[in-house]
């Protein structure tokens, strides 16, 4: 495939919509602790996040990574 003369590689190119949330209480931040060796981000911290699903909004993929990565319940996201 070309596109304005410029060869595309399908599998090198992509772009995968991902929500990244910083949840404060008060002066402190939770973040996550990444562990998995080979991964990407091994052994930093970063906020709470993940893929947007196929048909899921930013907003609702925020909520959803949230509670599955941390089983924090949020109500007043914003």
């Amino acid at each position: 495939m070309r596109i304005y003369d410029i060869d595309v590689i399908r599998s090198r190119y992509q772009v995968v919509p991902r929500t990244l949330v910083f949840i404060k209480n008060k002066d402190k931040y939770l973040l996550i602790h990444k562990k998995k060796q080979g991964s990407f981000g091994y052994d930093k911290l970063n906020g709470v996040g993940g893929h947007i699903e196929k048909g899921e909004e930013p907003f609702e993929s925020a909520l959803r990574e949230i509670s599955e990565e941390t089983g924090v319940e949020i109500s007043n996201l914003e």
